[in-house]
C-alpha cells in the first residue's frame, strides 16, 4: 500500500511545532531543582530576612561588602571562643541575604571562593583545590549553610587553618571542607543552647525574685480586706498551732467528703 508523502514543507513544520511543545530533559531537570529548592529555602527564611536583604543592597554596594568583610577578619575573630557571640550579631548579613541582595554569583563565586582562596593559599599542601572543584563547592556551601552569617564564617575559616577540624593531608580536599564546616555547626548549635538556657535561667530567677518581692502573706492579704469580706472569707488567719491543724483537718475532710459525694 502505498503512503502519500507530506510535502517537505509540511513536514518541517511538524517538526518545528513538536520541538516547541517539548521540554528538552536538561530544561526539565533544573526547573525540578530550583522548585524544590525555593520550597525548601522558603521554610528556613522568613520575609524579614529578605526585607533585610532589600535594605541592605539599598544601604551598601558590592565593594563595599567585600571591603568591610574581608578574608583579614579570619585572623582578626580567631580568638573567639563561643560561636553565640558573632551569632547573636542581628546586623551582620548572612550568607543567604548576600545571594538574596547581590544574586548567587556574587555570594558564591566572589564573597566564598575569596575565603576558600585563602585557605588554599595557607595550607601546607602540595594539591591545592583547582576551579573545578573551588567553584561547586563554594555553591554547596551556600545551598547547605546559607543562615551562617559572614563573621561565623569567618570564625569557621580561622579553625579550619588553625586545624581545629579536618586535617589536609596531601592535598585540600573539598569533602574535608563540608566535613569540617558540618563539626562547626555542630559546635554552633551547642554555644546557642548553652547560651540561650543560661539566659532563660537568669530571665526565670529574676522573674520569681520580683515575685518574691511583690508579694505579700495571707495575714497581710486578710487585713486588708473590709470586715463584710472577711465575713464571707472561709479561711482565717490564726498563729496557734492547734487550731491550725484543725483548720487543716476540716479543709481535708471537705474535700474528701465532695470526693465521696461525687462518686
Amino acid at each position: 500500500m502505498h503512503m502519500e508523502q507530506l510535502p517537505s514543507n509540511r513536514r518541517q513544520s511538524g517538526t518545528v511545532q513538536r520541538n516547541q511543545n517539548e521540554m528538552p530533559l536538561t530544561a526539565l531537570v533544573k526547573s525540578v531543582i530550583s522548585s524544590v529548592r525555593s520550597q525548601s529555602v522558603s521554610r528556613t527564611t522568613t520575609p524579614e530576612i529578605s526585607q533585610r536583604s532589600l535594605a541592605l543592597r539599598r544601604t551598601y554596594n558590592i565593594i563595599q561588602i567585600t571591603e568591610a568583610y574581608n578574608p583579614d577578619i579570619q585572623v582578626q575573630v580567631a580568638a573567639v571562643n563561643d560561636v553565640y557571640l558573632l551569632y547573636n550579631q542581628n546586623d551582620t548579613p548572612t550568607l543567604r541575604m548576600l545571594e538574596q541582595a547581590y544574586g548567587q554569583e556574587y555570594a558564591s563565586r566572589v564573597w566564598i571562593k575569596t575565603q576558600l582562596v585563602i585557605l588554599n593559599d595557607f595550607v601546607g599542601v602540595k594539591n591545592k583545590l583547582e576551579d573545578f572543584q573551588i567553584n561547586p563547592l563554594c555553591d554547596q556551601i551556600l545551598v547547605e549553610y546559607g543562615g551562617l552569617n559572614l563573621l561565623e564564617f569567618c570564625l569557621f575559616m580561622a579553625r579550619l587553618r588553625s586545624g581545629k577540624y579536618e586535617q589536609f593531608y596531601g592535598s585540600v580536599d573539598p569533602m574535608l571542607i563540608l566535613k569540617s564546616l558540618d563539626e562547626f555547626m555542630e559546635d554552633r548549635r551547642r554555644d546557642i543552647k548553652r547560651n540561650v538556657d543560661a539566659i532563660e535561667k537568669a530571665q526565670n530567677e529574676k522573674e520569681q525574685e520580683e515575685w518574691r518581692k511583690n508579694s505579700i502573706s495571707f495575714e497581710e492579704w486578710y487585713n486588708r480586706l473590709s470586715e463584710e469580706e472577711k465575713e464571707k472569707c472561709l479561711f482565717k488567719p490564726t498563729t496557734d498551732v492547734k487550731e491550725s491543724t484543725s483548720l487543716i483537718g476540716k479543709v481535708v475532710g471537705m474535700l474528701s467528703g465532695k470526693s465521696k459525694k461525687s462518686n
